[in-house]
């Protein structure tokens, strides 16, 4: 039995887009982030949801989600982020004894990251703000816009058909009635 050109298309795309919506078997390339500040998001995406029995948003790739955010639909904000990022860092410095975020121990991550979400450095709710918004985008939203690997918070959440038999499209899926 042959198959047409549209029938192995088809029956390729149920194999791969499953695959692809499960996230990236490994990191992509960083296009804005340094890995210094892709580290430095995953540290804070991991505080504002942490892991448990599930991972927590920077494990599931919420720095991912936020620099592929930034190199198309966010790229207004880069200048934002960059300003934001050096004051973050800054402060850290100030209040630590010259050790940049990176280098402090994860409880006093923790505790700079908890100061700034109640109000103690007023400087820093603009990219408090933004990262907190990015950070649950990237930890919920869909995986093939780069956060949210293996459908993590999806399986916490016990979804199992987050798209209703719809893809992005608005399409029903094949083999779903119109």
């Amino acid at each position: 039995m042959s198959m047409t050109r549209r029938e192995a298309a088809a029956a390729l795309a149920a194999f791969v887009l499953p695959l692809e919506a499960q996230g990236p078997a490994e990191p992509p390339k960083l296009g804005f982030f340094t890995p210094a500040g892709a580290k430095l998001v995953e540290i804070f995406a991991n505080v504002i949801i942490p892991p448990d029995e599930y991972p927590g948003a920077g494990d599931a790739g919420a720095a991912y989600y936020i620099d592929k955010q930034m190199q198309g639909p966010l790229k207004h904000k880069l200048e934002e982020w960059r300003t934001g990022l050096f004051t973050f860092n800054s402060v850290a410095k100030h209040q630590f004894q010259n050790r940049s975020f990176l280098l402090l121990k994860p409880e006093e991550q923790k505790a700079f990251i908890d100061g700034i979400a109640q109000g103690q450095v007023p400087a820093l709710r603009p990219i408090f703000d933004l990262m907190y918004d990015l950070t649950l985008q990237g930890y919920f939203g869909s995986p093939e816009h780069g956060g949210n690997w293996k459908q993590a918070s999806w399986t916490m959440l016990k979804i199992e058909d987050v798209m209703g038999n719809w893809d992005h499209a608005g399409h029903k899926a094949k083999g779903v009635a119109k």
